[in-house]
């Protein structure tokens, strides 16, 4: 793993480390913690699972610490396994260790292992709390059980953007463009906080369904949020335009880009190559 932080400032960390055990200061939980936490911020895992094993006492602030650098290290497993270590040895749990261990799930696609921690969420009666929900979701999302992210998405008390935006995803990559856009006229009417990303994606599932009138009224509503701008070059509002049948409108949007891109190019030269096919039959 690369290190977060110049070697410098390891080396540093650790003459303090070793000074601290030299009078005594390290038999400290809080100390223990710290030493934990700076090793991993550093980059350097050998040194943080040295340490958080060696604490008199193991909390959930140093190990939620420690599977951080796991997942950021791409060692998902081990962040599953230091999870693991912790229910044997009780140590008290809380709603973010909980968002940690589930992304580890999402990342490596453990359906199993992340229904087992959803059902340990329920039981402590963490579900509804949007730091476990988030990630919940997200974990259904990409193990593709949109069924089971919805439930966990409804079981939230006041859910964010993220977590409408996941939703939104999660039905775009499985094709169901209708659910996409059903859970997008939910949150207008809810009067939510839009962002582009959000855009994006539905402008992909009008482009799905050629749904060219609803598209139409998402393009002047994100012109004025101002999100235009944001749209990933505005790419997606050139195939949807283009998969509408409305060559026009995809030009005006590609025109309109400030700074061209290979994704703009691909979706305009995509959608000309598409309208000459057609003009053939």
């Amino acid at each position: 793993m690369a290190s977060f932080a110049d070697p410098s400032v390891l080396d540093f960390g650790k003459q303090i480390h070793s000074q601290l055990i030299r009078i005594g200061f390290t038999a400290n939980v809080s100390t223990q913690t710290l030493i934990s936490n700076m090793y991993v911020k550093c980059g350097w895992l050998d040194g943080a699972e040295v340490a958080t094993n060696k604490m008199t006492r193991k909390n959930v602030v140093a190990c939620t610490g420690l599977m951080v650098g796991y997942n950021q290290a791409a060692r998902h497993r081990d962040a599953l396994l230091l999870f693991a270590k912790m229910l044997i040895e009780g140590v008290e749990l809380d709603e973010f260790v909980f968002s940690v261990v589930l992304k580890a799930c999402a990342a490596l696609g453990d359906l199993y292992t992340g229904r087992q921690i959803h059902s340990y969420c329920l039981k402590l009666g963490m579900e509804s709390k949007v730091s476990v929900g988030t990630p919940l979701v997200d974990f259904y999302v990409k193990c593709a059980m949109f069924e089971a992210s919805r439930q966990a998405f409804e079981s939230i008390r006041e859910p964010n953007y993220f977590l409408w935006s996941s939703l939104i995803v999660g039905y775009c990559q499985s094709g169901r463009f209708d659910k996409a856009l059903e859970v997008f006229k939910t949150i207008r009417s809810k009067g939510v906080l839009l962002n582009s990303f959000i855009y994006t994606n539905i402008f992909q599932a009008c482009s799905a369904v050629s749904y060219l009138n609803y598209g139409a009224q998402i393009h002047a509503d994100a012109i004025k949020k101002g999100l235009v701008a944001y749209l990933s070059r505005e790419s997606a509002m050139i195939t949807m335009y283009s998969k509408c049948g409305k060559m026009d409108y995809a030009h005006q949007a590609f025109f309109i880009i400030e700074k061209l891109d290979t994704v703009a190019w691909t979706a305009i030269i995509c959608a000309m190559l598409t309208m000459a096919k057609l003009m053939k039959l």
